[in-house]
């Protein structure tokens, strides 16, 4: 009786832990189920927001972790040239149907100098409310040689753009497998 009673206690343990965990594949970590405000971050799945503090996150090449793709696309049509694409767990987990992505999909967008061979710019887009509100609640970066293009929610030069994407305001997407 008594080995029984430990294996339940155990089993509970156990089934607490998890119940209690507050992450989720997305990669958001807090109890807002929210993405990082301004400067601040809460795990290497979502990006932080602002110039200064996404660019030194980047410098860490944290997004390398994703799923990438294996080498830049010389060959994709678009605004943003030679490029390679990572997208986080929130992305690469869910590639599968149409569903809106959910609160902190992000993507990476390394920009390469038209040969391909140096990273010129970043593009990154992180979503940050269920509804995308036609791009209103995305949060979008882009610089180029040193020049800031965009960098906040609702810039419209990205979601005019992207909301002609065939899913949720992203064209590019790498899957987990």
């Amino acid at each position: 009786m008594r080995k029984y009673a430990r294996m339940w206690l155990i089993i509970t343990i156990g089934v607490a832990l998890v119940a209690c965990d507050n992450s989720d594949d997305n990669g958001i970590t807090d109890d807002t189920n929210q993405p990082p405000s301004d400067g601040e971050q809460l795990s290497d799945e979502v990006p932080p927001q602002g110039e200064q503090a996404i660019d030194e996150w980047l410098a860490t090449e944290a997004y390398l972790d994703w799923a990438c793709e294996l080498e830049p696309n010389t060959t994709r049509e678009g605004v943003h040239g030679v490029n390679l694409v990572c997208s986080n767990n929130a992305v690469a987990n869910n590639t599968e149907g149409d569903d809106p992505w959910p609160i902190g999909a992000a993507a990476v967008k390394e920009l390469y100098d038209s040969d391909g061979l140096d990273i010129i710019g970043y593009a990154v887009s992180i979503k940050t409310e269920m509804d995308s509100a036609g791009g209103s609640n995305w949060y979008w970066y882009e610089k180029i040689d040193g020049n800031l293009i965009v960098d906040g929610l609702d810039e419209r030069l990205c979601a005019d753009c992207h909301e002609m994407a065939s899913r949720d305001l992203m064209y590019v997407t790498v899957s987990a497998n």
